[in-house]
């Protein structure tokens, strides 16, 4: 009888722990979703508030218009890649477990 209760008991904390690694990958999943696509967004938004503001700033010139723009065409892949690249560790991740 004792060891039939060691085992019950071995068992219920194995489902236990288990049960602690799907709640804790599920977080660990919608946090770094989150944060690459937040990344993306929040990247993507900066770069054309900056080009507005770039814009407005020297009154509509060509110059700042460029500027801006070159600004916007160097940060948003580099927002993609790295959104993407935490994407894509979360997804190695959810394979390993």
């Amino acid at each position: 009888m004792k060891q039939f209760t060691w085992w019950a008991q071995k068992r219920r904390s194995l489902f236990i722990t288990e049960l602690m690694g799907l709640f804790r990958n599920a977080l660990l999943g919608i946090i770094m979703l989150v944060s690459g696509l937040g990344c993306i967004c929040w990247i993507g938004t900066w770069s054309v508030a900056w080009t507005w503001e770039l814009t407005n700033m020297f009154y509509n010139s060509a110059l700042a218009s460029l500027i801006a723009t070159s600004l916007s065409v160097v940060l948003n892949p580099f927002a993609i890649i790295l959104g993407l690249s935490i994407l894509y560790v979360r997804y190695q991740c959810a394979l390993e477990s």
